[in-house]
């Protein structure tokens, strides 16, 4: 019993101490549970200055006894300056608590991750309360709060010049109107982060006057990410991100994701934006002139190697041309980028080979590199773990080409920590299991059910959060290896197990929606700062 009390009393002390509390949870959570975590954080926990947690979005978390934990919360812990709160019930009477005792907030992020018109009860009164109660607020993420409108930003705006970061996912109640005022209000935004709603009143809302605005009086813009799902609508053209490019002379990174950029555009990014060092183009269309223009050699991706240089992250993720059209222009843009730490080429379907040999020569040290979908080879691998001795997380899911001769070249890496190696049918379940033994870095190595190393979990291990099928996109951690001896998860989850000097964690996760636009988003919001 007086162990019991003192381990009791260490963890409080320890959970007094603590500045910092993550979660992520992708399974069922009911609101009295979550309810009774919040009353727990506020009660053990007066220190808590950063509050991240994202609960799994197809469950409500409605009920007044949430936001009478949440209200609890905000009331015993008056350090709080970073509050995420995604797929949670706030309404804008949590606002006003949170406004009221924790004045010092600097970042907010409230709202769904999933199309889901019910709870989600924040409105203008409760932003309005945020503005007038917070002073210090400089980083805002609205997520599906389809209740919140022009009125909303505009207060934030009337309050303060201090918001340096807006996140705006799918709100359709803001309008190009409400973006242009706030602009306008707002000369120190550094990041911007727009996902244009499908319907609405909003899913305009990236005209020309709110881009035009955008570039008038945001000129330290420093961080753009734009998405338009529905390219048809013709919202977002070239004529608005040639005047955003013309404006925002200080960006440093770019992201556009379904938006057409043609050859003019290159040449705008290349004479203004001297200073860009992150550009990722998603399943874009390069060429305005179409399928004519990208075959008369895509001239557009000409103009990067003005200032490819600076760049040290580079993402050409499932472009809308053709490999064999776009190979060498690529590969001249690539032999033009020493600094690159981070590449991305998933879906290029020419020769990645050729691409990573073009790099070698600039001495460029790799640290990053996803290749997912992509023709990747064994020859490929070999030379990327001989040249990039950097490496720390590779990515091969439905790499096709990647067999045992190449997976085993990476135990070269001394600083890997993280590999995928998802539905990679040519690669054995030996050669997996060798690597995690003996890659004495590897910390996280993700299979799944489709890979030639993982056919199918056996019955008798419940204990590893293998779920079958392919309806949920998060990661399952495995935690024993379970299940005969001889099965092929066993041999590789043992081999991971008595790795000398630790453990590597073995997942199997579905991964069919992790390069989304908006998981990216994710991923920075719920970060470990």
């Amino acid at each position: 019993m007086l162990a019991d009390k003192t381990l009791k009393e260490a963890a409080q002390v320890a959970l007094r101490a603590r500045i910092s509390w993550h979660t992520r949870d992708h399974h069922e959570v009911s609101h009295m549970k979550a309810s009774r975590l919040f009353k727990f954080l506020a009660r053990y926990s007066p220190n808590l200055a950063r509050i991240s947690c994202c609960f799994a979005s197809d469950r409500l978390y409605g009920g007044s006894l949430l936001e009478s934990s949440l209200g609890c919360l905000a009331g015993c812990t008056p350090r709080l300056t970073h509050l995420t709160l995604l797929n949670v019930d706030v309404t804008d009477a949590v606002l006003q608590y949170f406004a009221r005792h924790c004045s010092g907030l600097t970042h907010v992020a409230i709202g769904r991750t999933e199309n889901n018109a019910f709870g989600n009860f924040v409105s203008d009164e409760g932003l309005a309360a945020l503005a007038r109660g917070c002073r210090q607020l400089g980083s805002l993420a609205l997520f599906r709060c389809y209740s919140c409108s022009d009125a909303g930003l505009r207060e934030l705006a009337a309050q303060g010049r201090q918001l340096k970061s807006l996140v705006l996912h799918s709100c359709p109640q803001v309008t190009a109107a409400g973006l242009v005022s706030f602009f306008e209000a707002s000369p120190g935004l550094l990041a911007l982060d727009v996902l244009a709603p499908e319907s609405g009143p909003g899913s305009g809302c990236l005209s020309f006057e709110a881009c035009f605005a955008l570039a008038a009086n945001c000129s330290k813009l420093k961080v753009l990410r734009l998405s338009e799902e529905l390219v048809s609508r013709g919202v977002l053209d070239d004529a608005c991100l040639a005047v955003i490019g013309r404006g925002c002379t200080a960006l440093q990174a770019l992201e556009l994701v379904q938006v057409e950029v043609s050859d003019s555009l290159m040449s705008v990014l290349a004479s203004h934006c001297s200073q860009l060092t992150s550009l990722r183009l998603e399943q874009t269309y390069v060429g305005d002139e179409g399928v004519q223009r990208i075959l008369a050699g895509c001239p557009g991706l000409k103009e990067l190697r003005s200032w490819c240089q600076q760049l040290t992250s580079l993402s050409l993720d499932w472009l809308k041309v053709d490999g064999t059209v776009l190979q060498p222009h690529l590969t001249a843009t690539l032999q033009q980028c020493p600094k690159l730490s981070k590449l991305s080429l998933v879906g290029y379907q020419g020769s990645v080979d050729e691409l990573l040999g073009s790099l070698v020569a600039t001495g460029a040290a790799l640290s990053h590199l996803n290749l997912q979908h992509s023709q990747v080879s064994d020859a490929g691998l070999q030379l990327a773990a001989a040249a990039f001795p950097k490496l720390a997380s590779i990515y091969l899911c439905y790499c096709r080409n990647v067999g045992d001769h190449g997976l085993l070249q990476l135990l070269a890496l001394p600083h890997l920590e993280e590999l995928d190696l998802y539905n990679t049918p040519c690669v054995s379940a030996a050669a997996v299991a060798k690597l995690a033994r003996y890659c004495s870095s590897l910390q996280r190595l993700y299979i799944g059910h489709s890979t030639s190393a993982l056919h199918r979990l056996p019955a008798t291990a419940p204990a590893m959060g293998y779920i079958n099928g392919s309806s949920s996109s998060s990661r399952y951690s495995s935690s024993s290896s379970g299940g005969s001896s001889s099965s092929v998860w066993g041999a590789v989850n043992e081999a991971a197990n008595c790795r000398r000097g630790g453990k590597v964690a073995v997942l199997c996760r579905n991964p069919s929606s992790e390069s989304e636009f908006e998981k990216r988003t994710l991923q920075t919001l719920m970060a470990r700062r």
